[in-house]
């Protein structure tokens, strides 16, 4: 079934926005610091060194850029909603008075802050399977 969620419609309260901003806040400046830390760090591997061939300074650089993605991003995406389809999961479950099933942390961390219930997916398709 798909449905169209009617977010306009629905209220949240303000503090939950107001904690949201806080989280966004907080996870950029830690996504800062994460950049801060891997710029050091580059600095130190290539300090004192002559300049390198251009295809090593690509191997060499291209480990420290795929360690920085990898930790801004879970510095700032992991425990989040961080998508509209996130979003209006949540709103769906929401509007509709039933239960939310996933397993990414930040929709249950953010649904649960909103009031919406969860079901593990564990007992979901025990539910499915009795209904077949």
């Amino acid at each position: 079934m798909l449905k169209n969620n009617k977010k306009w419609d629905i209220s949240i309260s303000g503090a939950i926005f107001n904690t949201l901003i806080d989280d966004y806040r907080s996870r950029a400046y830690r996504g800062m610091k994460v950049s801060e830390e891997e710029i050091t760090k580059t600095a130190e591997m290539f300090m004192g060194k002559e300049v390198l061939p251009q295809k090593e300074f690509q191997i060499t650089i291209g480990k420290i850029v795929t360690s920085l993605r990898d930790r801004y991003r879970n510095a700032t995406r992991t425990g989040t909603i961080d998508s509209q389809a996130d979003f209006d999961l949540i709103m769906i479950a929401k509007e509709s008075q039933g239960a939310l099933v996933t397993t990414d942390e930040g929709v249950k961390l953010w649904a649960r802050k909103i009031g919406v219930t969860e079901m593990s997916s564990q007992v979901f398709g025990k539910k499915m399977r009795a209904y077949l």
